[in-house]
């Protein structure tokens, strides 16, 4: 009888590793996909600022990055082997720290602002693939439309290293000024690894940068962003 179920064992493994080989010309890809990174922002002065070059030489000295991520699904379809098209949604977190020392304390102390901005986010990027075997190389470039839908601040005030002041706010829907619909240009390269004809997981680190203005009066600012995606996708089709 263990024979027979052996036997049995042996059958189905036999037929698993064939459905796998015959499914490698899928084309159609679903994913989920996470993206740690930093995120920051350029300023530009614009012409007739009305002023603002103070503010734009504080900004330029005290801002800093932070952590910023996206996590959210995509869906490839490959027209070939070399060449294919994605797109999906995703929620992303971007924004910066304002910390400087403030010039009317007597004692060091440093004023900051946190600003977390959040995004639904809808890239569109070319695809293209180079490589034979189960690891290929991977990269890709397109539009990512931004929509702006919600800004949580969180201020702080450290006296000779004792929090004297904090404060959070949050708001859902996004407050007036900034503006609510952007776009940025992603580009990426990475490594593909396809487990088998169903299966695979990504590594790509990317970089995208707006080429609309997130904040368009006096002081233009652009938000940029520079990370790890990393995915896993399986075939449907």
């Amino acid at each position: 009888m263990r024979k027979y179920h052996l036997l049995f064992l042996l059958t189905m493994i036999c037929r698993c590793a064939v459905a796998a080989d015959n499914s490698s010309d899928k084309k159609l890809f679903i994913g989920v996909n996470f993206a740690p990174g930093v995120g920051f922002r350029t300023l530009h002065l614009s012409d007739g600022s009305g002023g603002r070059a103070e503010a734009y030489a504080l900004y330029q000295q005290n801002d800093k990055p932070i952590f910023g991520y996206n996590i959210g699904a995509d869906v490839t379809y490959q027209f070939t082997r070399t060449i294919g098209l994605q797109t999906g949604v995703s929620y992303s977190m971007k924004g910066l720290l304002y910390s400087a020392q403030s010039m009317f304390s007597s004692t060091p102390t440093t004023l900051s602002t946190l600003y977390r901005f959040h995004f639904v986010d809808i890239p569109v990027q070319a695809r293209f693939y180079a490589g034979k075997s189960k690891v290929k190389f991977v990269g890709g470039v397109g539009p990512v439309f931004d929509f702006l839908f919600g800004q949580q601040n969180i201020s702080e005030a450290v006296e000779n290293g004792h929090t004297t002041y904090h404060s959070s706010h949050t708001y859902l829907p996004a407050p007036k000024g900034p503006n609510i619909f952007t776009m940025s240009a992603m580009a990426s390269a990475g490594i593909d690894y396809r487990i088998n004809g169903l299966m695979g997981i990504r590594a790509e680190p990317y970089f995208s940068h707006g080429f609309l203005p997130f904040v368009s009066n006096g002081i233009r600012t652009y938000f940029w962003n520079a990370g790890v995606n990393c995915a896993f996708y399986f075939g449907v089709k």
